[in-house]
């Protein structure tokens, strides 16, 4: 493991479990309230849940990323420098998908920048090449506006 990963995960934490628990929070807190349309305040929960549990993450909104549509998720990275995908309201994007089937059952799922354009695609409905890091740039940057 490189210095840079060691960095980015300095105390050594479980990103899988932690993130299932943030997901368990997040429902726990928004108990009762429904998951469609709700991606800004689902989304937002589960940013500060992961936070407050010391674990690295980006919320990333789609018209930062010059989408026409307002989709909001959170990107999680990982020690080999790959990302899981949190997104706790793609169930009204994701009906029987076969691609993300995790991330459409659990809330999450690692991806690739493959899986990650499907994804963009599916909830935008806008067909658009753009990496990971790509908008984690663009994001930071305040490029997509």
């Amino acid at each position: 493991m490189s210095l840079y990963d060691r960095m980015l995960n300095i105390a050594n934490l479980n990103k899988e479990s932690i993130i299932k628990k943030a997901i368990e929070n997040t429902k726990s807190d928004l108990d009762g309230l429904d998951y469609e349309r709700m991606c800004l305040v689902y989304n937002w929960y589960l940013y500060e849940n992961l936070k407050d549990m010391s674990c690295l993450a980006y919320i990333v909104d789609t018209d930062d990323l010059e989408f026409h549509y307002k989709h909001r998720f959170v990107l999680v990275p990982t020690d080999d420098r790959n990302y899981y995908l949190a997104d706790l309201t793609y169930k009204q994007f994701g009906k029987d998908d076969e691609v993300l089937n995790k991330l459409y059952n659990d809330g999450y799922e690692m991806l690739d920048n493959e899986k990650y354009n499907y994804y963009l695609n599916k909830v935008t409905g806008t067909n658009k090449d753009i990496t990971i890091d790509e908008s984690l740039f663009r994001e930071a940057k305040g490029l997509g506006k």
